[in-house]
């Protein structure tokens, strides 16, 4: 199982050759490899970083996060992120969403919410909402997520972490909160044109299908026309979203002109994320900071994740003018 190693940094949990003293060792050691990794410690031998790039990177963060102070001019700057939430925009979603999600650890569920009637879903959700919206505090417990492991099969081994994949559970306000987010956000990729024409993922309306077409008929075009071979890569990101690098991610958001209280309230969302594993030796105040990367399974996420590969998508096409680059639920 997954201990620390007396030979090796002792702020690492790697792999160990042999079981660890206790079960409650296994289970944490598990826990921290799977969901913490600890490879954002600056300058580590393990860093999967660029470290003076991200140096620069992390002293850009500072400076952006000293200038987008909160102003009266964000509604005006940006109407379609930053105007102020409406009863009938949070009802909507409140409605839209299915009463049937499995509930967090608060025991309240969206069907409560439907169902709450009118003055339940005013003090609750209407007040509580715009509250948030209007002074820009995030939560603290909607940081904190439940993880279930699923083993993923195809015969990857058990003892090891990589081996599965989480299913998460969020508070419902959360989830309601993020639904509003990410329709702004989607509504402002779509007219502004971030993301390049082929993340069909990422993309209101479009799908994986949509990739498989165009990697076909151009497969089929340079048979017929060009009487040319098509060389395609695909590519598997295992850990997607755990790889983002959240600061480059936030500098990434304002480059693409994403301006005030929602390139404020999305810095906060990512910058602070906890997981709690449900395993029966992890007690149930046992959650861990997860260090890198957007929380998989947030609705939020794969619309950020869709920006952060938007530009080296760009810079691909740049350095190979010549090539088309799709993507789906994996860059292909």
């Amino acid at each position: 199982m997954y201990n620390k190693l007396g030979k090796s940094d002792p702020a690492i949990w790697e792999a160990s050759e042999v079981p660890a003293k206790t079960p409650y060792l296994s289970a944490r050691g598990w826990e921290q490899y799977r969901f913490a990794l600890d490879y954002n410690r600056r300058h580590h031998p393990k860093s999967p970083f660029d470290e003076g790039e991200a140096d620069r990177i992390d002293q850009d963060t500072l400076r952006l996060l000293h200038a987008h102070c909160c102003t009266q001019q964000d509604q005006h700057e940006c109407p379609v992120l930053n105007s102020p939430l409406t009863d009938s925009e949070i009802l909507r979603h409140l409605k839209a969403t299915s009463p049937d999600k499995s509930q967090w650890s608060d025991g309240i569920s969206h069907r409560m919410l439907q169902a709450g009637g009118q003055h339940f879903q005013k003090s609750l959700c209407l007040l509580l909402m715009n509250m948030i919206w209007e002074f820009e505090i995030y939560p603290y417990d909607w940081s904190k997520a439940l993880v279930q492991p699923i083993h993923k099969g195809d015969a990857k081994p058990r003892v090891d972490p990589a081996s599965y994949r989480g299913i998460y559970l969020t508070c419902m306000t959360t989830k309601l909160f993020e639904d509003i987010l990410n329709e702004r956000l989607t509504d402002f990729t779509t007219q502004h044109d971030t993301l390049t024409p082929y993340q069909f993922s990422s993309k209101k309306g479009h799908q994986t299908q949509d990739a498989i077409y165009a990697v076909l008929a151009t497969i089929r075009n340079n048979q017929q026309f060009d009487k040319s071979p098509t060389y395609c890569a695909f590519i598997d990101f295992s850990t997607a979203y755990p790889s983002v690098h959240r600061n480059r991610l936030t500098n990434i958001h304002n480059d693409s002109k994403i301006p005030g209280k929602v390139w404020r309230l999305l810095t906060s969302t990512y910058h602070l994320l906890q997981v709690r594993v449900l395993h029966p030796l992890l007690g149930p105040d046992r959650f861990t900071p997860i260090l890198r990367g957007l929380l998989e399974g947030s609705r939020l996420s794969p619309t950020p994740f869709g920006i952060f590969m938007a530009e080296l998508l760009r810079t691909l096409q740049k350095e190979f003018p010549h090539a088309c680059t799709y993507t789906s639920q994996v860059i292909s």
